[in-house]
């Protein structure tokens, strides 16, 4: 085959009668010449083995022949021309070898140029050279590369390749890949019987391997058909027209888009296979220097779940980027990314003769200058039909590339002399991405990114799953301690102890969407009573119970698993994961908790200044929300603040707890936009807390999207928890959900068991006095459970402000509990905040006439100097009960 010039395809096809004219189908016919068609191939390795058997000064490498030649029955370690690999190096060929599957490891795929560029005989010296030259782990990593070469990989079948490569395809037969690819020893002196030419004939001896067990099945290993070629053994012009082939293949055949969704499971491995094949076939075509092997991540799949309610892009703010491909498959069942392979030969071109800056992006190539870029690692997708109503283009995959990047420059560098894989770690012409170097983490750096990683999926979930009560883990050094015990011993089984469950962690904090996807994800999965789930899902879980308080972590790089981390104080998850309800209902917050609702009017004339909620209190903390419009690249987004104003403080102050903000969707209310945040306000830095990027306004503004109201407004609903405060005084509030020494009754409300002392509750209020009598437990219907807590806060003297945003459910509560106390502070706080102007008077007065506040409504009209000025103050009279009304006319009488 070296010494002559065999005919092209279109030569054969004038000759050949019946040759197939389908270029993806068909091969040149080379029945009338293939004796020597076997003798060249033959010829031409056995070439390349005898010169790298020299070089090396291998004793054991054996000759390739045909069965003919060689008289005994072949066996696994004889190097024959053999019938079943000739079949399979056909398939490939009629399949223009598209149906290779990367990760199958049984055959070897060899491409041989019809003109060598260079001797046979000098390629084997040149990669014996390149064996001396290596260490063991080097040969190792180039397995691939001295697969023709090893003293044991004796069968060979060959092809013609079919028109669009024009080149011959081999298919070789392997042993085991274990020991040594050849033993040292003068030519052919550790052979069992003749020797030809420094080659082995006949069958060589088991030990001869170098340490590798016999393969008595003599398992086939697939080299790549991407796999990559050196420059040894092709020209690069050559080089570059191989990886070309699958690429021209592809668009010749017949694809039909897939319409069953691929399992979980496929698509973690045959459709991420599909997903770097031509990311591959790009690196090798391109000599790109900084593609990565993309790995597949869930939580960037759970982005891209995310979005399936729409078949239009999406625009991630995060920085993480969408795309929409074809997956489809042929006749007989091949897969591929077919839009990923069309016009990519073009779009190589295209780089090459312009560079791979993104600036010499064109409307043609816009998805490949999206997908082909070095600083995506990871992808997750979803199945979902779509199609574009401009371009009609049909996909059915939704996917999401990371990690976040905001990419500039090249898509990938071309120049060689500028760095490309760190470390060097290429595998098969691209980059494998490395694993988080906890080492270079400070300790606290550490035990932030721990935290926050838990902490934010953790928080995920509660919102998703609604769960009623869920803890803000703390870091704790004893756990950390014990979990470094675990890490120093490497361990891979899990240890729980007796008041901890042990974790290994690294799967978990190594997503580049981050693990609060996850929470999100299981959020709206979980069921809170299906404890089986929980078991078999067991360390997600220990991360995500909500009873878990504390964690502690411990790294150790000399382990394949590297960070350790133990949960207490929770031994055994059983039981009821959680419970469905308000977010942090049940949650205790001991400076006081409030909500709010806030409307937001005139949406589309909001402003950069935006529109501020009343004020709010807990304790001596008032609270209000702005809500406004920020204006960005890539969009409005609506940004939400949180202020919080402490009472009369001059000094330093810090406050700290947790809020939530939720946009109400009033026709899909499963549809509200929820963010939550642990906060800590600081009277000298941040006096405000919120997202600049809430919402997209347009988003909310578009017909039929739910969020505005039938006047056109926004619902915006504020929780609001305090756990801590310093630099000033402010009440500590009784925790009632929990049974305190002194409580013998419980009240419940809505579902909510109250823990109270009876003598208490009873002095204030002869209505609960009554339904005490003789019992221990009552329960109270037509309530709201939070202001029923803060009632009872009050009932027990917490010095709660009586302010204009609680003064009416206070009333209320008096009014239907009988507590005549609260009733006359609440009057007097009208009275005040009435004279000083710091509450409407109007307001003042309807709330006094709805809670017969006798002595506030006497006052206010004893204090009317005539009948005009009496009709100011009591502006809204109809409005006003008979009783008021009757008291107006007589004064009006009098000033008559």
């Amino acid at each position: 085959m070296a010494n002559r010039a065999m005919k092209t395809c279109d030569e054969e096809d004038q000759e050949v009668e019946g040759a197939i004219e389908s270029p993806c189908q068909g091969l040149c016919k080379e029945a009338p010449a293939s004796q020597t068609f076997q003798k060249d191939i033959l010829s031409l390795l056995n070439s390349r083995r005898r010169a790298f058997a020299e070089s090396v000064s291998a004793g054991n490498m054996y000759k390739m022949v045909s069965n003919r030649e060689f008289p005994i029955k072949p066996t696994f370690f004889f190097q024959t021309w053999n019938t079943t690999l000739t079949t399979k190096a056909q398939k490939i060929a009629h399949l223009c070898g598209a149906t290779i599957n990367q990760t199958h490891f049984e055959e070897a795929i060899l491409f041989e140029p019809e003109l060598l560029p260079i001797a046979p005989f000098e390629q084997g010296k040149d990669v014996g050279e390149k064996y001396l030259l290596s260490s063991q782990k080097a040969i190792l990593k180039d397995t691939d590369l001295y697969i023709p070469y090893r003293w044991n990989h004796t069968k060979i079948g060959c092809v013609h390749a079919p028109k669009p490569c024009g080149k011959v395809i081999c298919v070789v037969g392997t042993g085991s890949l274990d020991g040594h690819v050849i033993k040292k020893g003068k030519l052919c002196s550790l052979c069992d019987g003749k020797c030809e030419d420094g080659l082995c004939l006949g069958e060589p001896r088991e030990e001869e391997g170098g340490g590798g067990e016999r393969n008595e099945k003599g398992k086939e290993l697939w080299w790549l058909i991407f796999h990559p070629i050196p420059c040894w053994y092709v020209s690069p012009l050559l080089l570059n027209y191989l990886s070309a082939f699958l690429a021209q293949c592809v668009a010749l055949e017949d694809y039909t888009m897939i319409t069953k969704p691929p399992t979980d499971k496929e698509m973690e491995t045959i459709v991420l296979e599909e997903l770097n094949r031509p990311r591959r076939s790009v690196a090798v075509d391109t000599q790109a220097m900084d593609l990565y092997w993309l790995k597949y991540d869930l939580s960037l799949a759970w982005k891209a779940f995310k979005t399936t309610g729409t078949c239009e892009n999406i625009e991630d703010p995060n920085g993480f980027k969408q795309i929409r491909l074809r997956l489809s498959k042929t006749k007989d069942e091949k897969i591929s990314i077919d839009d990923l392979w069309e016009n990519l030969e073009d779009f190589t071109k295209h780089i090459k003769e312009n560079g791979a800056e993104i600036d010499n992006s064109t409307e043609q190539f816009s998805k490949f200058y999206d997908y082909y870029r070095s600083d995506w690692k990871r992808i997750g997708c979803v199945f979902k039909i779509c199609k574009d109503l401009m371009t009609a283009e049909e996909t059915n995959l939704v996917c999401f590339l990371g990690p976040k990047s905001e990419r500039k420059g090249p898509i990938f560098e071309l120049d060689s002399s500028k760095p490309g894989c760190p470390d060097n770690q290429k595998n098969m012409s691209m980059c494998k991405e490395q694993k988080i170097d906890w080492d270079g983490f400070s300790e606290d750096d550490f035990k932030n990114f721990t935290l926050n990683e838990f902490n934010g999926a953790r928080s995920k979930f509660a919102l998703r799953a609604n769960a009623t009560e869920m803890s803000k883990l703390t870091w704790d050094d004893a756990l950390a301690q014990s979990a470094g015990n675990s890490s120093s011993n490497c361990t891979k089984e899990l240890t729980h102890g007796p008041n901890y469950r042990e974790v290994i962690a690294d799967h978990f904090l190594d997503k580049s969407a981050g693990l609060s996807e996850f929470g999100d994800m299981y959020g709206i999965t979980t069921r809170e009573e299906t404890y089986k789930e929980v078991y078999d899902w067991s360390a997600l879980y220990t991360i995500l119970w909500p009873k878990m308080t504390k964690v502690g972590c411990a790294r150790n790089m000399k382990c394949q698993n590297r960070v350790i981390c133990h949960f207490g104080d929770i031994a055994d998850l059983d039981g009821k994961m959680y419970e469905k309800g308000e977010t942090c209902s049940k949650y205790f917050y001991e400076f006081g908790r409030t909500e709010f609702t806030f409307l937001v009017k005139d949406v589309e004339k909001l402003t950069e200044t935006g529109q501020n909620s009343q004020y709010y209190g807990t304790g001596d903390i008032d609270w209000h929300l702005n809500v406004c419009v920020n204006n960005t690249p890539k969009g409005r987004y609506l940004s939400t603040f949180l202020f919080c104003t402490p009472v009369d403080v001059a000094s330093a102050w810090e406050t700290f707890g947790q809020f939530r903000i939720v946009l109400e969707n009033h026709e899909r209310p499963k549809q509200s936009i929820a963010r939550q945040m642990d906060f800590s306000f600081e009277s000298e830095e941040a006096e405000n807390r919120g997202w600049n990027t809430f919402t997209k306004l347009d988003d909310i503004l578009e017909e039929g999207s739910g969020y505005l109201d039938k006047d056109g407004a926004l619902t915006f609903r504020v929780i609001v928890g305090v756990k801590e405060v310093k630099g000033f005084e402010t009440a500590k509030y009784f925790n009632f959900l929990e049974k305190g020494e002194y409580s013998d009754g419980v009240i419940k409300v809505d579902g909510y068991s109250f823990h109270v002392n009876k003598m208490i509750v009873s002095v204030h209020s002869p209505v609960i006095s009554v339904l005490f009598a003789n019992k221990d437990e009552i329960e109270i219907d037509d309530v709201d459970r939070l202001e029923f807590n803060d009632f009872l806060q009050l009932l027990y003297a917490i010095p709660i402000r009586i302010e204009q945003s609680n003064v009416d459910m206070i009333l209320r509560m008096s009014t239907r509990f009988d507590t005549y106390g609260l009733k006359v502070s609440c009057e007097q706080y009208l009275k005040y905040a009435m004279n000083t102007k710091q509450i409407d008077q109007e307001l003042a007065i309807k709330l006094a006439d709805k809670h017969k506040l006798k002595s506030l409504l006497n006052n206010t009209l004893d204090s009317a100097k005539n009948a005009e000025e009496l009709k100011q103050k009591f502006k809204n009279y109809e409005d006003l009960s008979i009783e008021t009304r009757k008291e107006m006319i007589k004064k009006t009488l009098s000033l008559a």
